[in-house]
This record gives structure tokens, sequence and C-alpha cells, in this order.
């Protein structure tokens, strides 16, 4: 039977989880809301306009988000984002290595 101190651990930081989620649905919801009244008052060019600028932020996002990367230690931990295969050629290493139970050696790798 599991620890009822690592049980308790578990539960709460689920319950903080589930409270941060709470929130950034809450501030995403008041952004869209807040979008769609601005964009109400909006001539069409002045969306466009608008709609080319967003564009631009969400690429621009896109673009820092993948320069900061992940290390392979990290790839090989996120498993779930990459195929084996893609990852060995992301990583130079043999696709077998990549695999699940390989995690350990490409963790110690230089």
């Amino acid at each position: 039977m599991a620890d009822p101190e690592y049980i308790a651990r578990v539960a709460c930081i689920r319950q903080e989880q589930e409270r941060e989620e709470a929130e950034k649905r809450q501030r995403r919801e008041e952004r869209r809301q807040q979008n769609e009244l601005r964009r109400a008052h909006m001539t069409p060019k002045e969306r466009a306009a608008d709609a080319e600028d967003e564009k631009r932020r969400r690429a621009k996002h896109k673009r820092r988000k993948a320069i900061r990367g992940l290390d392979p230690v990290e790839m090989a931990l996120n498993r779930e984002h990459l195929n084996p295969d893609m990852e060995a050629a992301v990583l130079g290493a043999d696709p077998v290595l990549a695999r699940p139970n390989c995690i350990s050696a490409i963790a110690e790798w230089p």
C-alpha cells in the first residue's frame, strides 16, 4: 500500500495543477473577450492589420520557443512529442538508442 503522506502530496500537487489550469483558462477567456470587444469597434482595414499583427506575434512566439528548444535529455524525457526515429535523427544517434528503454544511454552522451 502506498504511503499516506505520499498520497497526500500527490493530491496536493494535483490540486495545485488543476488550480493553475483553471486560472490559465480564466485568463485566456478574459483575453478573448477583451479582444472581441476591441475588434468590434474596428474598421475592416484595422481588423485585417490586427490579424496580421497577431499572426506575426504568434510566429515570433513559435520561433522563440523553438530557439529555447530542448536539450537531448529533455527530448528523451518528452517522448510523447517526438517519435523515436525522428528523435534519433535530431540527436544524430542510432534509432535503437532512442527507444524508451535507452533513455539513460542518451542522457550519458556528451
